[in-house]
């Protein structure tokens, strides 16, 4: 046995990509165990959260039967549920799924680091894959939920690696085989459209595959080699997008009549929420988004709205707030939620065309009332135009909010491994659910024998993160700050290489800030109501980029400090 270990521990070390395999197939098999170990949680009584992914995972009873009322058919994208219905198809159990995510996460960031940083070097390419593998946000409370949530940090990081690296193949190897070329932009198309599709906010990631996507295209037209071939490569992933939302959609107007992919955040509903929150008002704040005199005055604007007496009546008292709007103001983006459900309630729409035709009349009157001046435009500051705006002032006031996203997800302050599972739930909808994520969820009803271990590792290993993400961080803002410093007092001759390092490291960064600022924005009227977990849950897919830049970051002060370029 001994001469066996030895002669296999010799064969690993001369054949250095197996035994890279080997140890990251030995990871991977942690992360699995820990995985199982932690368990999953769901809210059955989450009835537009967790339940409506597993309703919506049903597919035949999504699409064909409609098995829920309309205003919530098309509440929310399907990415997620397409996910767990294709964890129910292939058998594996919902938490090896997250980690078979993680997985392909952590492997996009080591080829990523290998490409920009031609390193070769088994104990640093391990050490990135686990510190990715292991990230604690998949054992935290969002992470282990029957969530999107849980899957978006894994997907961040694989697409945004991926853009990096289609970034870096044109700066540093632009002359890559054609065939490797085409099927990484066509991987790259497919993880671009199910992540867009993830949630309804993807239209930041669209900017940044636009933004890489133009660059890279001037990088083609400058090199004046094959450029046909090139730039029709370099544009798959933006026509697998295009063809897949044209077909997503196509799939929605068949089924349910609108070609949409979300009713409650675009088509005319959408419209609607952006015209209102454009509407002047001196009750808006920077948590209320509708002011109800903003409301009133678009109902009194629109003729269409005004021969609907039933619909402002299901308004003004929804039971969302309170039954009473006039003292519990539609706060953050609630007026979607509020909207939908009073049509219907109403009487006012019976379907989802009914919906598109009744809101595209209002939304052509409250247009005219702002052309005619009978509706006058808010003058606050709008981040983007389906959400609230803001004065100078309350937008320096999210400062706080953004702070603590870093300290949150840095030093891990105030998180930790999520312990809280499904009980006294409805044992009926759980073992629904249970069928969809080939789990027995009824074994996390109840502490297990491990759970009490599995809590005190995953407890060990927050601490170890805190510190070392901690030391990251100052380490790659003084390796980013050095760069920038060296260049521009002409100190350091950067290689090609070292300014696509150098872009990469302070472009993850830029992205965070802006993500940040975004997550505060909307995460305020939560705030304001002294609510700090949405914070924590809605800023996950902050983690791809703050860790991005902590590994590339480092990884530009050790060049700094060897003069290695």
């Amino acid at each position: 046995m001994k001469k066996f270990f030895s002669e296999a521990t010799r064969y690993l070390l001369e054949h250095e990509s197996r035994a890279w395999l080997f140890a990251a197939c030995v990871l991977f098999a942690v992360r699995l165990l820990i995985g199982r170990m932690a368990g999953c949680h769901i809210l059955t009584t989450a009835y537009h959260d967790d339940m409506l992914m597993i309703r919506y995972a049903d597919l035949i009873g999504h699409f064909i039967t409609h098995n829920l009322p309309p205003q919530d058919l098309l509440v929310k994208d399907m990415s997620f549920p397409l996910m767990l219905r294709l964890v129910k198809f292939t058998g594996i159990a919902y938490t090896d799924f997250l980690a078979l995510l993680w997985f392909l996460a952590a492997l996009s960031v080591v080829a990523l680091f290998r490409t920009l940083t031609a390193e070769k070097n088994l104990a640093c390419d391990l050490a990135i894959f686990a510190f990715v593998l292991f990230a604690p946000v998949a054992f935290e409370y969002p992470g282990v939920r029957v969530y999107r949530t849980a899957a978006i940090p894994p997907l961040y990081f694989v697409v945004l690696s991926l853009m990096a690296l289609q970034f870096a193949w044109h700066f540093i190897k632009h002359k890559l085989p054609p065939r490797r070329l085409l099927t990484f932009e066509v991987v790259l198309g497919f993880f671009f459209a199910l992540t867009y599709y993830v949630k309804e906010d993807g239209i930041w990631l669209l900017m940044c595959l636009a933004s890489v996507t133009t660059i890279c295209f001037v990088k083609i037209i400058f090199d004046g080699e094959q450029i046909f071939r090139r730039v029709a490569i370099l544009m798959i992933p933006l026509m697998i997008f295009a063809g897949g939302t044209i077909a997503y959609k196509s799939v929605n107007k068949i089924c349910f009549g609108v070609y949409l992919i979300n009713n409650r955040t675009e088509g005319e509903l959408g419209k609607f929420q952006q015209l209102i929150y454009k509407i002047k008002s001196d009750e808006r704040t920077a948590s209320i988004w509708t002011p109800t005199n903003a409301l009133a005055q678009a109902f009194d604007a629109s003729e269409t709205l005004r021969q609907a007496p039933a619909l402002r009546e299901a308004v003004w008292h929804t039971d969302w707030f309170n039954g009473d709007i006039t003292t519990h103001p539609i706060d953050g983006d609630f007026l979607g939620w509020v909207m939908l459900r009073t049509l219907y309630d109403s009487g006012t729409c019976k379907t989802l065309a009914d919906q598109e035709n009744f809101l595209g009349k209002v939304n052509a009157e409250l247009n005219a009332a702002f052309e005619t001046g009978q509706l006058q435009r808010d003058d606050r500051f709008q981040l983007v135009s389906s959400m609230g705006s803001m004065t100078t002032q309350e937008i320096f006031s999210l400062l706080p909010l953004m702070a603590a996203e870093y300290l949150v997800h840095v030093t891990l302050q105030f998180n930790e491994p999520c312990s809280d599972f499904q009980n006294a739930q409805d044992k009926r909808t759980l073992n629904r659910a249970s069928k969809v994520l080939n789990m027995d969820l009824a074994e996390f009803a109840e502490p297990r024998f491990y759970t009490h271990a599995t809590m005190n590792f995953l407890e060990k290993m927050f601490a170890l993160y805190s510190v070392i993400q901690t030391l990251l961080f100052v380490a790659a803002s003084v390796g980013v700050v050095g760069s920038l410093w060296a260049i521009i007092r002409n100190k350091k001759s950067f290689s090609a290489r070292g300014y696509v390092l150098l872009a990469i490291a302070a472009g993850n960064l830029l992205l965070s800030v802006a993500y940040a600022l975004a997550i505060a924005w909307f995460c305020e009227y939560l705030y304001a109501k002294g609510d700090y977990n949405p914070l924590k849950w809605l800023s996950v897919g902050f983690v791809p980029m703050l860790m991005t830049f902590e590994i590339f970051g480092t990884y530009l002060l050790w060049c700094l400090c060897k003069q290695k370029f």
